[in-house]
């Protein structure tokens, strides 16, 4: 399979042909790069009907889930004792592309593919994004595909602005809101309340394996005090999957929490599944600033 690249298209309004740019997606025989810009999505939003903009945006996190679980299945081949040389994400071959980009002009629309003739790397995936998509997208909070990220900072950046009004941030909880917390203090990044308590906050999985088990280890010491207090509470978890390989044992953690069944995981770059969720639940400060 010869490398391509494809843009994804979103049209605002059919009858003039106008579309907006929305992600790119660039692969070879072995590899596969996918993003969509949140920027983006935040224009589309006030452009489209509300159903049809919740039914786009759970497309494009299909999408990108699929070849997320393509590239493990693959990964995983490859250390079995007789490998299959599985191919990733046959759903997004040049032909089905091609396919799509004739006859799929709905919510959301591919280019026909552009073949490319130089080895495929992110920093190529970064620098077309920038210059076919959004070239905000990895200037304003880094490099989203870079796995050493600051995941603090990018939370901060974008998830704190669209919360700030219904939760408190950067807040300390000790005992005298939770009686069973056996801490003097844990900090988190949000709480608030309707009927039950609605926290979060989030982990940089790539840091050293010690501060990391600091981190989790004061997590769900706060998740049982709460929900002593409160079982229905909500807790979420932000953060992004490390390399397997360069961090086995950071690893290992991340799959800890992610099926720790207290906790809601949430990557990072869906931060806003928990705006959103604050909204839909009316969630409000448990004190005023």
């Amino acid at each position: 399979m010869k490398p391509f690249y494809s843009i994804l298209y979103v049209p605002i309004r059919p009858e003039s042909k106008e579309k907006l740019s929305v992600g790119l997606l660039m692969r070879d025989e072995k590899q596969v790069y996918f993003h969509y810009a949140k920027h983006k999505l935040d224009v589309i939003k006030e452009l489209l009907p509300k159903d049809a903009y919740s039914l786009l945006k759970l497309t494009l996190q299909s999408i990108s889930r699929s070849i997320q679980e393509d590239k493990e299945r693959v990964e995983k081949d490859k250390e079995s004792l007789f490998p299959k040389n599985i191919i990733v994400a046959d759903m997004v071959s040049e032909p089905a592309i091609s396919y799509l980009s004739k006859y799929n002009k709905n919510l959301l629309s591919f280019s026909e593919p552009y073949p490319i003739n130089v080895k495929l790397t992110k920093k190529l995936f970064n620098t077309l994004f920038q210059k076919l998509v959004d070239e905000r997208e990895f200037i304003s909070h880094k490099n989203l595909l870079d796995e050493d990220e600051d995941i603090i900072l990018k939370t901060r950046e974008l998830l704190f602005p669209k919360i700030k009004d219904r939760v408190n941030t950067d807040y300390d909880i000790t005992p005298k809101l939770f009686k069973n917390l056996i801490l003097p203090s844990i900090h988190i990044d949000f709480i608030g309340k309707n009927g039950m308590y609605v926290t979060g906050q989030t982990l940089n999985f790539n840091k050293r394996e010690a501060n990391l088990e600091s981190d989790v280890t004061r997590q769900i010491t706060l998740i049982d005090a709460i929900r002593r207090d409160n079982s229905n509470s909500k807790c979420f978890i932000l953060g992004k999957e490390p390399n397997k390989k360069l961090y086995p044992k950071q690893h290992q953690l991340w799959k800890n929490v992610n099926t720790y069944k207290y906790l809601e995981f949430v990557d990072a770059d869906e931060y806003e599944t928990i705006s959103e969720y604050i909204e839909k639940e009316n969630v409000h400060p448990i004190e005023k600033s």
